[in-house]
């Protein structure tokens, strides 16, 4: 498990500097943010009632997969204010999820799914070996 605390020294401006980028490419286990100067009105909680299986992470936005009961996936994706923007279920057991410009990627070693922020499907199917 990868610990990682950061001395942002203002939320915004780090945002403003490429913050997510670089927890995109750290991918820590646990991140911890000091020095956010972020008044507690200006920080969105968002609860979740299943496990989260999965964060992603892009400049402008933050995807949660949460596990459902069935064996199926859901993703909530959030913009940087923490409103709620799409949510999608990911019908297979992914092993990788990222943000691809304007998309979101899921597979595994058999399956591709492709969204875009809308959450509308632009592919999903089997990859041959």
């Amino acid at each position: 498990m990868r610990i990682v605390t950061y001395n942002v020294n203002g939320l915004r401006s780090a945002l403003s500097k490429g913050l997510t980028d670089w927890i995109a490419a750290e991918r820590p286990d646990i991140l911890c943010l000091q020095e956010t100067k972020a008044q507690p009105e200006q920080i969105q909680e968002i609860s979740f009632q299943q496990e989260i299986q999965s964060v992603l992470t892009a400049q402008d936005a933050v995807g949660v997969v949460e596990r459902q009961g069935n064996g199926s996936y859901l993703l909530h994706l959030y913009d940087t204010a923490g409103k709620e923007t799409m949510s999608a279920e990911i019908p297979f057991l992914y092993t990788y999820g990222e943000f691809s410009g304007n998309y979101l990627v899921f597979y595994n070693e058999t399956e591709c799914l492709v969204l875009d922020r809308s959450g509308k499907e632009k592919f999903h199917g089997t990859l041959e070996g």
